[in-house]
């Protein structure tokens, strides 16, 4: 019985520290995902509220039903993979206030060219995964999300066309999410 719960302990500590250096970029992913997620609602209901630019609100709302409904499935996922995904990027509060501080036209611009940033870097995020991923349940969600994002981000560009590409806020205050995967 002691050699029988002696080598039951040892599968589950081995098959622990493979699902940590497995998982390890996985989570990475999921996290920065979910945080980016985060900060889209946020500024989607900010674009909402004070644009007074009928496509950028349009822009707004679709992004915010759309990221809500991502980050509830990805929140969902990284539960099962036992990722802990609360609090906030460390530069969403400076970015946040950024934009709250915006009026106008001004706003308008600064998120729609904030919007296109962020949505050319979480296309890249996601296809990358898509490639070199390990999770079959985090690259369907991935698959599934990239073409939304991809119309997030034709919406963006056509609001930009119309707006002008506005000034980057702040080149510290969203830096490209780096996440590699190796195969």
């Amino acid at each position: 019985m002691k050699k029988v719960l002696v080598a039951a302990c040892a599968v589950f500590v081995l098959a622990g520290m493979a699902r940590a250096a497995v998982d390890q970029m996985d989570e990475k992913f999921v996290k920065t995902v979910c945080h980016k997620g985060a900060m889209e609602v946020a500024f989607a209901k900010m674009a909402q509220a004070k644009s007074t630019n009928a496509d950028v609100k349009n822009l707004g709302k679709h992004m915010e039903a759309d990221h809500t409904k991502a980050n509830e499935e990805l929140k969902t996922i990284a539960g099962t993979l036992g990722a802990v995904v609360d609090g906030q990027h460390a530069d969403h509060r400076t970015l946040s206030d950024k934009m709250t501080s915006l009026q106008g036209a001004e706003f308008d611009r600064e998120f729609v060219g904030w919007t296109v940033k962020s949505h050319m870097e979480s296309i890249d995020l996601l296809k990358n995964y898509i490639r070199d991923g390990k999770q079959e349940q985090v690259k369907a969600f991935a698959t599934k999300t990239l073409p939304v994002l991809q119309h997030h981000l034709e919406m963006a560009q056509q609001c930009q066309a119309t707006l002008g590409k506005g000034a980057s806020l702040d080149k510290k205050a969203e830096q490209p999410m780096d996440v590699k995967y190796n195969k």
